[in-house]
């Protein structure tokens, strides 16, 4: 049976066989690295936004998984003994730069002061939820998720968070995959979930806050991705070999591009 697990580490979750949003964008872009299981390494961008989550949402975990760097200078006697203390009273935490730990608590204390600091209320986070769907297992763990409400709530730490600068991003990073399959992740269990909200903050001053929501296209646009990526799942054995192919014929591997829309747009191309 299908059902909320808790506890769970981090590293457990990332571990479980089941296939989260990360995998199955995963596959889409490369499934002979999906097969081969290779996997993107954890990037200072990403250490920072993990760090803003737990600021706002589990702030109470944050000393206990995160160290700041002091300030010391390690060739003094006096700055050795401080690099070597802090590394032993450190082991097993996340080290973060003094100067990455504020910029951090800025993003974070821009979304609890704002009026987006609603959407973290009365909610559960960080909880991971597993289920299976058109006979995929599949996993997903949302930021915040207030069933009360049918709100799954997701925090993204960005350059531009205006509606165009967002948009762009969100489109590269293929957020509208996650967001369909949380919703029916949840909804598969029984859960209500009807709407997903991405929290965004800039990542330089002011901080500007934005909240954003996927039309119902776009959901759907997410859904069939998400499930066209569960096809090649099944067949993850035709691309045993480092050539991209087709991915809805593996046999293909001449495959037809076009100059992109925005090219022939800038350069008012005519033909």
């Amino acid at each position: 049976m299908s059902k909320l697990i808790q506890p769970l580490t981090n590293d457990d979750y990332h571990a479980h066989k089941a296939l989260g949003s990360s995998n199955l964008k995963d596959i889409l872009k490369n499934p002979y690295a999906f097969s081969q299981g290779i996997r993107k390494e954890q990037t200072p961008a990403m250490i920072m936004g993990s760090a803003i989550h737990c600021m706002i949402l589990e702030p109470h975990l944050f000393d206990q998984d995160y160290a700041v760097s002091p300030q010391y200078d390690g060739r003094t006697k006096e700055g050795k003994a401080i690099k070597e203390a802090f590394e032993a009273k450190s082991i097993g935490k996340t080290v973060l730069r003094a100067e990455d730990h504020e910029l951090a608590k800025n993003c974070a204390d821009s979304i609890l002061q704002s009026k987006a600091k609603i959407f973290f209320q009365n909610g559960v986070a960080e909880k991971p939820f597993f289920s299976e769907i058109d006979g995929i297992s599949v996993k997903c763990k949302p930021d915040y998720y207030i069933e009360e409400m049918g709100l799954v709530v997701d925090v993204k730490k960005c350059a531009d968070a205006s509606p165009d600068g967002f948009q762009k991003a969100a489109a590269n990073f293929g957020y509208y995959l996650s967001a369909s399959l949380y919703l029916d992740v949840l909804q598969s269990l029984g859960h209500k979930a009807e709407k997903f909200l991405f929290v965004c903050v800039e990542d330089k001053a002011p901080f500007m806050v934005a909240v954003y929501e996927y039309d119902i296209m776009s959901l759907e646009f997410g859904r069939a991705e998400y499930k066209r990526a569960f096809d090649i799942f099944r067949r993850i054995d035709e691309y045993s070999e480092p050539i991209y192919k087709d991915t809805m014929n593996s046999e293909q591997i001449i495959q037809t591009i076009t100059v992109p829309s925005y090219v022939t747009y800038k350069n008012n191309a005519s033909y």
